[in-house]
């Protein structure tokens, strides 16, 4: 598999990480689950965004880890 290709990967998977996390987070932060028991305090909440940050920005440098391509 080709370098792009590979950087294409890491985005798809970059950017279904973060919708996947933002379809559950931002209803739970604004209250929406609290008929069902669940209120998300906003500590708990800033630390989830800030974790979720740290998760995609780790992912995507992995990148220049893993897929290194030597210059042509």
């Amino acid at each position: 598999m080709s370098y792009p290709g590979r950087c294409t990967g890491k985005l798809n998977r970059n950017l279904i990480w973060a919708t996947v996390y933002s379809a559950f987070a931002i209803p739970a932060a604004a209250g929406a689950f609290y008929g069902m028991g669940f209120l998300l305090p906003p500590a708990l909440g800033a630390l989830f965004m800030s974790l979720s940050t740290v998760i995609v920005a780790v992912n995507a440098s992995l990148s220049k880890i893993t897929f290194y391509a030597p210059p042509i």
